[in-house]
C-alpha cells in the first residue's frame, strides 16, 4: 500500500507531462515540414545523449547511494561535489549543441543559443529531479519534470500559431520555462551558491559504480535512436521526420507507463537493501515488476489495436501512413526494453554488478542495430522498426537469467494472469463493430480499460481480498491504539 501511495503522489509528473508532450508532438505535425520535424527530433535526441555523457553517471550514483551518504553524515560533502559536477556538465552541453547543429548544417546563432540553454537547463533539471526523487521530495521532483514537459510543451502551441514555425522558435519555447523552473528547484533544494571543495573520493566512488552504467546508457541511447540514423542513411532526413512521430510517441508512451509502475519501487528497494534486508529488497523489485507488467501488457496490445484510429484522428495527413505503421512497433520495443531496464536489471543495480548490466546492454545495442540495418536495407521503414522490435527481445533472456541467479523470484504466475486479462481485453475490443474517428476512440478506449480492469479483478480476487483484509486489520489496530 505504501508503494501505491507513492505512485499516486508521483502521478501528476508522470501523467500530465507526457500528455502535454503527446499533444505537442501531434500538434507539431500540422505545422512543421518533415525536414524541420527531423531537425527537432535530432535536437531532442541529442539532449538525451548529452545527459548521458555529462551527468547521468552522477544521477545514477545519487539514486543508489544518497541514503547511504545521508546515514553516514556525508551530505555536506555530497552537496559541494554535486555543485562542481553540475557546473562542469554545462561545458559539455554547449559543445554538444554546436556539434549537433554543425553536423546538420543548421548552426545559426539563434538556434545555437536556444539549443545550448535548452540542453543545460534540461540536463541539470533532470539531475536535480533524480536527486529529489532519492530524497523523496515529490514536490520538487514534480516541478523539475513538468517545467518542460507541461509548460514548455504548452508554450509551443501559441508560438507555432502566432510567432514562427522554425525549429529555433520551438527550442526557445522549451528552454525558457526550464530556466525559470531551474531557479526555483535550486532554491528548494538549497543548492550551495559557492563552490568550496570537491570530495575526490565521492567522485571516484561515483565513477566506479556508474561508469559501466554510463556506457550502458550510451548503448540504450543507440538502441532508441539508432533507427533514425539507419533511416537517414537509407532514406534521408525527411524520412527521419516521418518516422520520428510514431517512434517518439511510442517510446514516450511506454516510458510513461514504465515510470508509473516503478517510480516508487526502486527507492524503497534501496532503502531495504541499505538496512541489510536483501530479501525484502528483492521482494520489492518483484512487486514492482508485477505492477509494471500489469500496466505495460495492455498498453502494448491496446496501442496496436487502436493505432490506425489514433493516427487518423490526431496526426497530420503527411505523417499518417508512416506513423500508423511505426507506432505499434515502437510501443512494443520500448515496452520490452522497459521490462528489462526497470525490473530485471534492477537486481544488478542493487547488487552493484554494473558490469553485468553493461554486458546485457551491449547485447541489446548489437542485436537492435543489426536488426535495424538488415530491415531498412530490405524493407525500408517497415523493416527498420520490425528489426528494432525483434532485436530488443534477446537481451531480456540474458537479464532474466542473471536476475534469477541473484535470487530474484520471477512472478511468472502473476504475469500469466495479466496476459490472460490482456487477451480478454483484446478479444472484447475485436468483437466490437468497426468504429472510427474520435467517437470510436471514446468508445473503444474506456471499454477496453473496463474489460481489462474487470478481468484483472476476477483473476486477482484472492489477492484483493487479502489486501482489503490487511487494511481493515491495520485500521482496527490503529483505532485500538487511539
Amino acid at each position: 500500500m505504501l508503494m501505491l501511495k507513492q505512485i499516486l503522489l508521483y502521478l501528476p509528473a508522470q501523467v500530465l507531462g507526457p500528455l502535454c508532450q503527446f499533444a505537442a508532438a501531434v500538434f507539431w505535425t500540422h505545422y512543421l515540414a518533415p525536414s524541420d520535424y527531423g531537425i527537432l527530433a535530432y535536437i531532442l535526441a541529442a539532449q538525451d545523449l548529452t545527459l548521458l555523457l555529462s551527468i547521468q553517471w552522477w544521477s545514477l550514483y545519487t539514486m543508489r547511494f544518497f541514503r547511504r551518504l545521508q546515514l553516514a553524515g556525508q551530505l555536506d560533502d555530497y552537496r559541494q561535489t554535486d555543485l562542481a559536477i553540475v557546473l562542469g556538465s554545462t561545458v559539455i552541453q554547449i559543445v554538444a549543441a554546436v556539434v549537433i547543429l554543425s553536423w546538420m548544417s543548421e548552426c545559426t546563432p539563434s538556434l545555437v543559443s536556444a539549443t545550448s540553454i535548452f540542453f543545460i537547463t534540461r540536463v541539470v533539471l533532470s539531475h536535480y529531479g533524480e536527486r529529489a526523487r532519492a530524497m523523496e521530495r515529490i514536490g520538487v521532483y514534480t516541478i523539475a519534470q513538468m517545467s518542460s514537459s507541461v509548460v514548455g510543451s504548452l508554450v509551443t502551441f501559441p508560438v507555432l500559431l502566432f510567432v514562427s514555425t522554425r525549429p529555433e522558435a520551438l527550442v526557445w519555447s522549451l528552454a525558457v520555462p526550464q530556466a525559470v523552473a531551474l531557479a526555483l528547484v535550486v532554491y528548494l533544494l538549497d543548492v550551495p551558491t559557492r563552490l568550496l571543495r570537491v570530495d575526490r573520493e565521492l567522485v571516484l566512488s561515483g565513477l566506479r559504480y556508474a561508469f559501466p552504467l554510463l556506457l550502458s546508457g550510451l548503448f540504450m541511447w543507440l538502441c532508441v535512436n539508432g533507427i533514425r540514423f539507419a533511416v537517414e542513411w537509407k532514406l534521408g532526413l525527411a524520412a527521419v521526420g516521418l518516422i520520428s512521430v510514431g517512434w517518439g510517441l511510442g517510446n514516450r508512451l511506454a516510458s510513461v507507463v514504465a515510470m508509473l509502475g516503478v517510480i516508487a519501487a526502486f527507492p524503497r528497494a534501496v532503502l531495504h537493501f541499505e538496512k541489510g534486508d536483501a530479501e525484502a529488497a528483492l521482494a520489492q523489485v518483484s512487486a514492482g515488476g508485477v505492477v509494471l507488467f500489469a500496466l505495460m501488457a495492455p498498453t502494448v496490445v491496446g496501442s496496436g489495436l487502436i493505432a490506425s484510429s489514433l493516427v487518423e484522428v490526431f496526426i497530420a495527413q503527411e505523417f499518417r501512413a508512416v506513423t500508423a505503421l511505426v507506432l505499434p512497433f515502437a510501443v512494443f520495443t520500448a515496452g520490452v526494453r522497459a521490462m528489462r531496464l526497470h525490473f530485471l536489471d534492477q537486481v544488478q543495480l542493487l547488487r552493484e554488478r554494473t558490469m553485468t548490466t553493461l554486458a546485457i546492454n551491449c547485447i541489446d545495442v548489437v542485436s537492435t542495430t543489426i536488426g535495424c540495418l538488415i530491415g531498412v536495407v530490405g524493407w525500408d521503414v517497415y523493416g527498420a522498426v520490425l528489426g528494432a522490435a525483434l532485436g530488443s527481445i534477446l537481451p531480456v533472456g540474458f537479464s532474466a537469467f542473471f536476475a534469477v541467479k541473484m535470487k530474484l523470484q520471477l512472478p511468472i504466475l502473476y504475469m500469466l494472469r495479466i496476459c490472460l486479462a490482456t487477451a480478454i481485453m483484446a478479444g472484447g475490443i475485436l468483437l466490437l463493430p468497426p468504429l472510427s474517428g474520435i467517437k470510436g476512440l471514446l468508445i473503444v478506449v474506456p471499454m477496453g480499460a473496463a474489460i481489462y480492469i474487470f478481468a484483472s479483478a476476477i483473476l486477482f480476487l484472492s489477492e484483493i481480498r487479502s489486501l482489503l483484509s490487511q487494511r481493515r486489520s491495520a485500521a482496527l489496530a490503529s483505532g485500538g491504539q487511539g
